[in-house]
């Protein structure tokens, strides 16, 4: 089988489609139930809009824009309040044309190849780099490997412009990525090919058509992919591509085809497969499925378009295979689900009132990722250092912390409410790392309400958490949960002073938030955490049955026994003061509504509160965050997390370490624990294969002092 079909390399590529831009009324938005509940005042975010900017914030001379993903042109945008960090056109400068010096001093577990090392390298930062041992320099840049105890990981290290850091990391890291890819690539490949001969299809057609569906989902995605992150895909490829020694590690692709390729599965991992395979197929190829056109009334103006389709009709017309067994198989090999989790405290929970945290990656194990296991440390030249914890070659981050003790952590959050269109939530997580200042940016430039000017759509359901360390003192600490979707983003804050608020904030088809409602104004649907109740997909309260005392009868599991239209609501949000945390549930209903995570609404008639995300991870969390509160012991499935201490105990980031490890999974890939106000990681990876895996939360821990690099990388 032809192994382009993730390098986009076997057919031209199609075109984004969007909806209807146009006004949505409040009924339209809130869909208010029979008893009339609706969503009240819509608070227009689009009013006095600057004309002149496109869907990435690009403005022109002549005051004109390009055209939007759904074809229009004169993208409503916000008013721009704050010149702020400019995105720059996708064109490079002259550094484009400039390769950098390389020193090789040594590669991670490959054969040689590049120039030979040279002591002399000019790399003053090298010189002086505490973590780790140097083993490459390039420019400005280095590679570092450092040992732990889930084996040796690389540290990467790059600064300038985009495009420079993207050159940078080409050279010190292309060969060991290309290696990675093919490797990966093969095996996938030959997954693919199994299934397909299973379902009796010619692995040829198969490998052309699943070209096609991939150039499609990169058309949706590629509008809303900030201009730095294209220009770091560019000067990877560009590094690469003019080194032989180094292309010769991607046999199969280009370096800027994987780079891509490897954005677009880290964000469709949590994509709903389900469906009839027409449903799945006009998803992939309208780029929004089926409740989420319906609910923009947009299905017409986003139907099939483009090159990549044509060559599916084409395909289907010779009779190789239909393109809904395409997408049969397409569901049967592509999910790599995840099924995550995250915490913050801060305040007199913690030790000095630290920022700490978490981020879990329970995800597909055993897959060879672990070859890139690794940290990446950017130095940008008009923004927040910043480090991206996970894997080498991402450009984007699955986790991550700057120097202005920003964090951030994702759990994908199963919804019916999905689009394509939108940006990929890797690349939000680094805009936010490198532009945020604080806790309410972060939130701002995540929910596309950032006096910026660029569109920022949600895709599909995800759970996310900003959270703002505030170093060195953290007196200004605090932290969100974002719960999202195709159409809404819901924002459960609390700040500094452990003062819950909420938002819910509306998406228009074109992919610009257009409405926003506080809890204020909207009690039930953009409720807080503690009102958070059993919902049905209305949003309407779910009624159960009643004991002698007026409370909900519970079953042995401290769940409602059977549903009663004339009996109580049951309560599911558990709030703790200077806490947050999550697995795959959402709290505020206006989001809960179109979940099928967490035994949502849209899958049946079940309840969060039998879920296994909402009491091995959500209430696992809030229990042993409450535990060292009260100094009470605390064991879950067979495990003491925390023994009796009789007085409160002020968590530090050995605490953190314990609240990650309580809520992994068996599927751990990658574990990490953040103290956000003193800039210090600790980062656990997945080792072995077969018989001899281990999950990431069952090894020791290394600890990071990222405060070293960003004060290195400041000098």
């Amino acid at each position: 089988m032809a192994a382009c079909w993730l390098g986009f390399g076997c057919s031209s590529g199609g075109s984004a489609a969007g909806g209807d831009a146009g006004e949505l009324s409040n009924a339209e938005v809130g869909q208010p139930d029979a008893d009339g509940r609706g969503v009240g005042e819509v608070k227009d975010l689009g009013a006095d809009r600057a004309p002149g900017w496109d869907s990435r914030g690009d403005a022109r001379a002549d005051g004109t824009a390009d055209a939007a993903p759904d074809g229009t042109v004169d993208v409503p945008a916000p008013e721009v309040a704050d010149a702020g960090a400019e995105f720059p056109d996708a064109a490079h400068d002259a550094a484009h044309d400039a390769q950098p010096d390389v020193a090789d001093a040594g590669l991670l577990d490959l054969p040689d190849s590049g120039p030979e090392a040279d002591a002399g390298s000019g790399n003053e930062l090298a010189d002086k780099w505490p973590l780790g041992t140097v083993t490459r320099v390039c420019g400005d840049g280095l590679l570092a490997e450092m040992d732990s105890p889930s084996g040796p990981f690389g540290i990467l290290v790059v600064r300038g412009e985009h495009y420079e850091m993207g050159l940078q990391a080409g050279c010190l890291i292309g060969d060991r990525v290309g290696q990675f890819y093919d490797s990966f690539m093969s095996y996938f490949l030959a997954e693919v090919e199994g299934a397909a001969a299973e379902m009796g299809l010619d692995p040829d057609a198969v490998a052309v058509l699943l070209a096609s569906m991939m150039e499609n989902l990169w058309a949706h995605m590629a509008p809303y992919v900030p201009a730095e992150q294209l220009d770091e895909i560019a000067g990877f490829h560009d590094a690469v591509m003019g080194d032989p020694a180094l292309a010769a590690f991607w046999p199969g692709s280009t370096p800027e085809q994987g780079l891509r390729a490897l954005v677009l599965l880290s964000n469709l991992s949590d994509l709903d497969w389900s469906g009839s395979t027409e449903e799945v197929l006009e998803k992939l190829s309208s780029g929004m499925s089926a409740e989420a056109a319906d609910y923009y009334e947009a299905i017409a103006s986003a139907g099939k378009s483009g090159d990549a389709w044509d060559l599916c009709a084409a395909a289907s017309a010779a009779g190789a295979v239909s393109p809904g067994r395409m997408a049969e198989l397409f569901s049967r090999v592509l999910p790599f689900r995840t099924s995550c989790s995250f915490f913050a405290a801060w305040g007199e929970r913690t030790q000095d009132q630290h920022l700490l945290g978490s981020r879990n990656l329970d995800w597909s194990t055993d897959t060879g990722i672990s070859a890139l296991k690794g940290i990446s440390i950017y130095g940008p030249a008009d923004g927040h250092a910043h480090a991206t914890i996970g894997y080498l070659g991402f450009v984007g981050a699955l986790a991550g912390m700057s120097e202005r003790g920003v964090v951030v952590s994702e759990v994908g959050s199963e919804s019916v409410m999905e689009r394509l269109g939108g940006e990929p939530w890797t690349v939000k997580f680094r805009e936010v790392l490198e532009q945020a200042d604080d806790l309410d940016e972060g939130i701002a430039l995540a929910t596309g309400t950032h006096p910026d000017s660029v569109l920022r759509p949600p895709t599909i359901g995800y759970n996310w958490m900003i959270a703002y360390g505030d170093p060195p003192s953290g007196g200004f600490s605090g932290a969100a949960a974002l719960e999202t979707n195709a159409a809404f983003a819901g924002v459960h804050r609390q700040g500094f002073d452990c003062d819950p608020s909420s938002q819910l904030v509306h998406f228009d088809a074109a992919g610009a938030a257009s409405a926003a409602w506080t809890d204020a104004a909207q009690p039930f649907l953009a409720n807080l955490e503690a009102e958070a109740v059993e919902v049905d997909d209305q949003a309407n309260p779910r009624f159960f049955a009643v004991d002698a005392e007026g409370e909900v009868a519970l079953d042995g599991d401290g769940c409602p026994v059977a549903q009663d239209p004339s009996g109580a609501p049951f309560s599911t949000g558990r709030v703790l003061p200077c806490a947050v945390y999550r697995g795959d549930e959402a709290m505020m209903h206006g989001i809960r509504r179109w979940q099928k995570a967490a035994n949502g609404p849209q899958s049946g008639d079940g309840l969060m509160c039998h879920a296994g995300s909402y009491r091995n991870r959500y209430l696992v969390m809030h229990d042993l965050v409450s535990a060292y509160e009260t100094g009470e012991a605390y064991q879950h499935d067979g495990h003491v997390w925390a023994e009796a201490a009789g007085q409160k105990v002020a968590m530090g980031i050995d605490e953190a370490e314990t609240v990650a490890r309580a809520a992994a999974l068996g599927s751990n890939v990658l574990s990490v624990a953040y103290d956000a106000t003193g800039l210090t990681v600790r980062v656990s990876w997945e080792t072995g294969s077969g018989d001899g895996w281990q999950a990431a939360s069952e090894h020791d821990y290394v600890t990071i002092d990222l405060g070293q690099a960003f004060s290195l990388l400041a000098e």
